[in-house]
């Protein structure tokens, strides 16, 4: 197994039903390739954890890379994993607003660039532990609307 972390901000602006729309349609696409993890939409940007077969995510990763909708992709971690830690989610998903940033102090220093991500500083890790807390919150796995 294997796991990639992203961040990118968005090129143009997406409302809720564009949203809803892609992640959706991403639910498909990982279900259809055995793709598992979680995607947070916070102020302009994604942040998005990818889990699967090397191959499969460097292959999804890549169709992101293309993506018209994103811009300033950074990759945060890459590694093999023993085990999934998103089993059973094709994409757990969790729009954090404004307002709410402040409660995840990692991610908001990440997003606000503040912070630099390198193998040296453990960081990587901090962020990694961090996402997958997000499996204790029920709404991240149900469908947004």
């Amino acid at each position: 197994m294997y796991t990639l972390i992203y961040s990118s901000q968005i090129e143009t602006y997406l409302g809720d039903i564009d949203i809803s729309s892609l992640v959706y349609a991403a639910r498909q696409s990982n279900a259809d390739h055995k793709i598992t993890g979680i995607l947070l939409f916070l102020n302009d940007r994604f942040i998005q954890v990818l889990e699967g077969e090397k191959q499969d995510v460097k292959k999804l990763y890549d169709v992101i890379r293309q993506d018209r909708r994103h811009k300033n992709l950074k990759v945060l971690l890459e590694k093999d994993i023993d085990k999934r830690q998103f089993d059973g989610w094709n994409l757990g998903f969790k729009y954090i607003r404004d307002d709410e940033l402040d409660n995840y102090p990692l991610l908001k220093s990440v997003v606000e660039n503040e912070t630099t991500v390198n193998d040296e500083s453990g960081l990587p890790d901090e962020i990694y532990n961090s996402l997958i807390d997000f499996k204790s919150e029920p709404e991240c796995s149900e469908a947004f609307y």
